[in-house]
């Protein structure tokens, strides 16, 4: 390398977007770094880097970017850091309130498995959802565009240089291990409340009935989590084809002769 390349101008958010950031690496692999695995090139086919592609970090500053000795420790788990919970009563003139929350604070789980999350086609006959494109950068690996050198992918309509996700990639292709997929999986939930009424002993005990309440409750009726976590419930952590959690109601009548 003659360092004619500023290693620092890269795409700033780590995702290569214009036509300048794809410039800027083509050069980089022409001054000799490598990107993701070793990956050396450029053009818009499966296992190569593109429009909506992630490039990740050179930690160690040896000139190869997003390489296992790239790695560092974050310090973040799926084990939680705390688990909490909290039981309430209350009762006043026979109105009765108890709920119980739960929760855990300080646990990730990295989200990107099969299912509506994969950010790898295992077929390339998958059908993309209706708003994949207001999500998805750019190039689908599904589609074949032409030489890099000739496509402006702010002409392109399937392009959205702004979306939140990286491209999708086909089925031959793998992704560096990142964080981009990490997600905080914290939450406090509202577990169960249930709310009774006793009536008044003088209003039941003419018909010979010594104690009579009236309640409802309901499970898992709130739950209080990061407002970007993708999965189906916190509670389940990083599990995405999963049941999710059932919020159930019911009521009774409880009756003592």
């Amino acid at each position: 390398p003659d360092g004619t390349v500023n290693p620092n101008g890269g795409p700033k958010d780590g995702m290569i977007r214009t036509k300048a950031d794809l410039e800027w690496v083509k050069a980089m692999i022409a001054e000799g770094h490598t990107f993701n695995n070793n990956l050396k090139t450029v053009q818009a086919n499966a296992g190569s880097l593109w429009y909506g592609e992630m490039i990740m970090a050179d930690a160690n500053g040896d000139g190869k970017y997003g390489n296992d000795d790239d790695r560092e420790f974050i310090g973040k788990s799926s084990t939680p850091k705390w688990i909490v919970g909290l039981n309430l009563f209350a009762e006043w003139k026979g109105i009765d309130l108890n709920m119980t929350w739960a929760g855990r604070l300080g646990s990730y789980h990295y989200i990107n498995s099969r299912g509506v999350n994969y950010s790898i086609l295992t077929s390339l006959n998958d059908a993309l959802p209706a708003d994949a494109t207001s999500l998805y950068y750019s190039y689908d690996a599904v589609k074949a565009h032409e030489d890099y050198d000739n496509y402006d992918p702010a002409a392109d309509p399937s392009a959205n240089v702004n979306g939140k996700y990286p491209r999708l990639l086909s089925g031959s292709s793998s992704m560096v291990s990142n964080i981009f997929y990490l997600y905080n999986s914290s939450y406090l939930k509202l577990k169960t409340l249930q709310v009774g009424y006793t009536l008044p002993k003088k209003w039941v005990n003419p018909i010979k009935i010594s104690n009579l309440r009236i309640f409802v409750s309901g499970e898992n009726l709130l739950t209080i989590a990061d407002r970007d976590f993708p999965g189906v419930d916190p509670e389940l952590g990083g599990g995405i084809n999963v049941y999710p959690i059932a919020r159930m109601f019911s009521g009774g009548i409880t009756i003592t002769f």
